[in-house]
């Protein structure tokens, strides 16, 4: 085999390797940077000129193609290192997702039950007014502390200003062993037939609060778990209060799956995108070859090689990549 042989097959080793991170970055510039060397290693490859000089190509190579296979293969291996790194955050998360769900309450459920608790609470003032007028009553006063204690950890929100469920004061109330209910709220139900639905509950310090509406009206009162006490919703401390549906809080598997995703995202991103440093470097790179004339005589890279070292010398230490 020939010297001139041995340039060739490294050569073609070069433009190899170039075509392959050509594919993994789909850069434009790249791209054309990759024709171009190709189209000067095919001008050696298929010359009958005896007097060309083969020299040239490797020179070319070993100022120009290997500095660049050196930038774009450190780059690749950074951005391999992140997506790597990515994917065995990915795997962790799915471990935890798979074991949460199994154990999770899921919106529905919370949904379902909520509305069934609206009717027992409705049920359970009906049973103390029956109580309160010496009427016999078919109910059996329950706790309605239940639904608390299996959901407010979860569902209910966190409340920190206990402002926001004070009463108005000098209220009249109906006592019926240890529960207290607003005179004026149970006359109210009494005309709603005792028909409410639950909003939504906080938690304020470590106190429960839970918000009613009561039927077919605008009217909200609040029930202090922790005292079993019934109550108007003060219009002008309570309006600051957030009223829309409490929804499960602390959902790990949701939270663990958005990540996944954005994760996913990001490793698409890291694939993708380079610096606008290193497409700088690429464009300039393309430019240089766009405007060799590389058989000429007169052809010297000696002062374009430094101008191309200088632009290869990037700071990759941080995100330039």
């Amino acid at each position: 085999m020939t010297q001139n042989d041995l340039i060739l097959r490294d050569s073609q080793r070069r433009i190899v390797r170039l075509k392959l991170l050509s594919n993994f970055y789909k850069q434009a510039d790249l791209i054309s940077v990759f024709i171009k060397t190709e189209l000067i290693h095919t001008i050696f490859k298929e010359s009958d000129d005896e007097t060309l000089d083969y020299n040239k190509l490797e020179l070319f190579h070993i100022q120009f193609t290997d500095s660049l296979l050196e930038l774009l293969t450190k780059i690749k291996r950074r951005k391999e290192s992140q997506i790597v790194l990515n994917l065995k955050e990915i795997e962790v998360n799915n471990k935890f997702i798979n074991r949460y769900a199994q154990i999770s309450r899921t919106e529905n459920d919370f949904e379902i039950e909520r509305k069934f608790y609206s009717s027992k609470v409705g049920d359970y003032l009906a049973d103390v007014y029956d109580r309160l007028i010496g009427e016999d009553s078919e109910n059996i006063i329950t706790d309605l502390s239940s639904f608390s204690s299996m959901y407010a950890a979860d569902y209910y929100r966190d409340w920190e200003d206990s402002a926001s469920f004070e009463r108005e004061e000098d209220l009249r109330y109906y006592e019926y062993r240890n529960v207290k209910v607003e005179s004026r709220l149970m006359g109210r139900l009494n005309i709603s037939g005792f028909k409410v639905r639950f909003v939504c509950g906080y938690i304020c310090n470590t106190t429960y609060y839970e918000l009613f509406r009561i039927f077919q009206s605008d009217d909200e009162f609040v029930f202090n778990v922790y005292n079993n006490t019934f109550y108007f919703l003060n219009e002008d401390k309570g309006g600051v209060l957030d009223k829309s549906h409490n929804v499960y809080k602390n959902d790990i598997v949701q939270d663990l799956t958005i990540k996944n995703e954005r994760l996913v995202l990001e490793n698409k991103r890291v694939r993708e995108v380079l610096s606008v440093e290193v497409l700088d470097v690429l464009s300039k790179y393309r430019e240089i070859l766009d405007n060799m004339n590389f058989l000429s005589n007169s052809f010297s890279i000696d002062e374009e090689t430094k101008v191309l070292k200088a632009m290869l010398q990037l700071n990759l230490d941080g995100r330039g990549f």
